[in-house]
């Protein structure tokens, strides 16, 4: 598996290479690191933070709700079992993003970026990710020390951009590796001979010194990650592709100051000062210590009076048919679209059902109970959602609603 790490495209700060090798010798002697890793912590900010400085607090809306500040560090990697040579997964900050979009007790998203980048895997997906969910949820992104590379191709996406005064973005482009041990074997005084099948099969191995060809595929397969990075930046920041390719550092980092000069950022601010800028003052605090609880286990609030039921993706053994669930009897959280607080019939997409409802309030709604996932329910309501019924599909933000809930079940997309 180590090899692959020498045959892959890299969006990385170039400096950063001899920490990916010292985590792969640390993977490969120790096997159980791995397992042994876990995601970082989302955190949910609502009092806002002291001692920040007024000139710098970004004028931007204030967040109906609390804040949740998504950690981006170290090496960026696809997937968690890649996690032994990395450190954040791409897999991972685009499901907290889908999960925090559909909670509703969060009113903004901050990435707080301290990343060299990564493998180019995922990359663009993710972003692409952040920048739909323009115009719904607003996601912030601060370069919190360094967003390089891949972290800086995620972080351009969001909707407003800053960079702390010391701190550093851009180094915009891609490059590969090759090893070539041909010489170590011949000193080793063996030598490694491949048999295969199929033209190109083992094409740039590291047995030989690179050819002419292999070269040239190296270098296209680069160059064609290098133009989707260039043209994913250029969508993000509202510029050209050419613009970025001449500016924006040219692969070099920028600091803070000409960063915002060239466009690269929107401001320069630290994370509390964003913070400050984005709560409301005297909002009611919620915190949360795992990701895994923003949806299950928060006590949500609307207008600051907390909720009678907690929204999760607890099913019951003893769920009814959902067809004898009465609708109108539901409270607004156990929807997908809550539309309008007062107007019951702007709710749409139920999922839920109340055990044990009562205390129905002046609109026959249960304000006591217990709030159960129906898996009928959910089923119905991503058929609706995908259009089923009257062929007009929801929003995204209902669609990841949903989704969180079906990941949840473990039911895989169609």
């Amino acid at each position: 598996m180590a090899s692959m790490i020498y045959t892959t495209p890299w969006a990385i700060l170039r400096e950063a290479w001899p920490r990916v090798e010292a985590l792969i010798k640390l993977g490969l002697a120790t096997p159980e690191r791995r397992e042994e890793r876990k995601d970082p912590t989302v955190t949910l900010h609502s009092s806002a933070p002291l001692g920040t400085t007024e000139a710098r607090v970004p004028k931007v809306p204030k967040a109906k709700g609390a804040v949740a500040v998504v950690p981006i560090r170290g090496v960026l990697v696809q997937h968690r079992e890649d996690t032994w040579y990395g450190d954040t997964t791409t897999d991972w900050i685009g499901q907290a993003i889908d999960e925090l979009e559909s909670a509703q007790n969060v009113g903004a998203i901050v990435l707080d970026v301290d990343s060299p980048g990564g493998v180019v895997f995922g990359v663009q997906e993710v972003a692409d990710k952040i920048r739909s969910y323009r115009g719904a949820k607003p996601i912030y992104s601060v370069a919190n020390g360094m967003a390089a590379s891949a972290a800086y191709w995620i972080a351009s996406a969001s909707e407003k951009f800053y960079a702390t005064p010391s701190g550093q973005v851009g180094s915009i482009g891609v490059w590969q590796p090759h090893v070539d041990i041909s010489k170590w074997e011949e000193a080793q005084g063996f030598k490694t001979t491949l048999i295969f099948a199929g033209k190109y099969k083992v094409e740039g191995h590291p047995f030989a010194p690179l050819d002419d060809e292999a070269r040239a595929t190296m270098q296209a397969e680069v160059d064609a990650y290098y133009d989707r990075f260039l043209a994913g930046v250029a969508a993000n920041r509202g510029v050209t592709p050419s613009q970025v390719r001449k500016g924006y550092g040219e692969g070099r980092l920028v600091l803070s100051e000409p960063a915002k000069s060239e466009r690269m950022v929107d401001g320069i601010a630290t994370l509390d000062e964003l913070l400050a800028g984005i709560i409301r003052p005297k909002e009611p605090i919620a915190k949360s210590s795992n990701r895994n609880l923003v949806l299950a286990d928060i006590l949500l609030c609307e207008a600051g009076v907390p909720r009678a039921f907690t929204h999760n993706s607890t099913t019951a053994d003893n769920e009814p048919d959902w067809g004898s669930v009465d609708k109108t009897k539901l409270p607004r959280i156990a929807f997908a679209d809550e539309g309008e607080p007062d107007k019951k019939s702007t709710w749409r997409y139920p999922h839920h059902w109340v055990q044990n409802g009562g205390g129905e309030d002046e609109n026959g709604v249960y304000t006591t109970g217990t709030l159960y996932l129906h898996v009928g329910g959910l089923n119905a309501a991503w058929s609706a959602a995908n259009g089923g019924r009257s062929g007009q599909e929801a929003s995204n933000a209902v669609k990841s609603r949903l989704q969180v809930h079906r990941r949840a079940l473990g039911i895989e997309d169609e």
